[in-house]
């Protein structure tokens, strides 16, 4: 077991495994308020990426034969994505 030091150990492990899964990357109109993954400034009436991860929980709270998978959904404004992608971040 990883025993982190601090959040940003965490927050490395949360990055990696959400790159290992994700699904798809898309060019989308932020209809409504989103956040930047990266930088936290509000992203609103504007193109921005949505990069699409999928989970499926080995361990479920629930004792049932039902398989679900978790989305999550991470937005960047299209700077910050292509930063993120010359640097192999996302």
């Amino acid at each position: 077991m990883i025993q982190p030091g601090n959040w940003w150990t965490i927050r490395a492990i949360q990055d990696s495994i959400f790159k290992q899964n994700i699904l798809g990357r898309q060019l989308k109109f932020a209809l409504f308020p989103r956040q930047c993954h990266i930088t936290k400034r509000l992203i609103w009436l504007e193109l921005a990426y949505c990069v699409t991860a999928m989970y499926r929980p080995a361990f479920t709270a629930y004792k049932t034969d039902d398989i679900f998978d978790v989305y999550e959904h991470r937005w960047y404004t299209k700077n910050e994505y292509l930063i993120a992608r010359l640097k192999d971040l996302i």
